[in-house]
């Protein structure tokens, strides 16, 4: 597959490591041309693949999904910015609401992934996946477990498929409400990385067994 991942930060990082890993191709978007060139030479510096570096603004080239790897609090802009070009396509949000964010997961509020859907135009595709995975732990060789929530069927099978081929289990999380329960599990794994002391490198995973 040809991927999007908007961001340049270490999810995105480690995301951009696994899927070239997994033979598919990489396009970075960062904030300006000089982030996204140095996420990708340093993914194409491992030779496993195809990147290559875009700028947020720029047009959104032919992919077959974009994933979001930013702060939470950069999607609106983002959905602004892409809007017209979303749909028929599908988005993964991998973010995690932080600061102010955090009063959407109230009983009454929303996901960042449903907030994600309210914004993109009819016809798109919104995917809540890869926010319980963590860069220190997609750089390794580790058999990750990736929730996926979404009322796609169609981009849920797309997501079967991508999770396996990056040598992950795909988790069927049933439905995008259940996104909310998905953001709530990184607050979990904060606490363990805090207590373990691994907040930089964040080599802790949760799995089903």
């Amino acid at each position: 597959m040809r991927i999007a991942i908007v961001g340049t930060g270490a999810l995105a990082g480690g995301l951009g490591d696994r899927l070239l890993r997994g033979q598919h191709e990489v396009v970075v978007f960062g904030r300006t041309t000089d982030r996204a060139e140095r996420l990708a030479a340093l993914l194409g510096a491992a030779g496993a693949g195809v990147v290559t570096a875009s700028t947020i603004g720029d047009p959104l080239p032919a992919v077959d999904l974009v994933i979001l790897a930013v702060p939470g609090a950069a999607v609106p802009d983002l959905m602004e910015q892409y809007g017209e070009q979303l749909p028929g396509q599908i988005v993964v949000d991998a973010t995690n609401p932080a600061g102010p964010l955090v009063e959407l997961h109230s009983p009454a509020g929303f996901s960042m992934a449903e907030r994600i859907a309210a914004l993109a135009p009819m016809g798109t595709s919104v995917v809540k996946a890869f926010n319980t995975t963590f860069a220190g732990t997609l750089a390794g060789d580790e058999s990750l477990d990736v929730f996926i929530a979404t009322d796609d069927p169609e981009a849920r099978m797309t997501m079967v498929r991508l999770v396996q081929s990056i040598g992950c289990v795909p988790i069927d999380a049933g439905p995008l409400h259940h996104a909310r329960a998905l953001e709530t599990m990184q607050w979990l794994h904060h606490s363990l990385q805090s207590l373990l002391g691994t907040r930089n490198t964040t080599t802790i995973s949760l799995r089903v067994v």
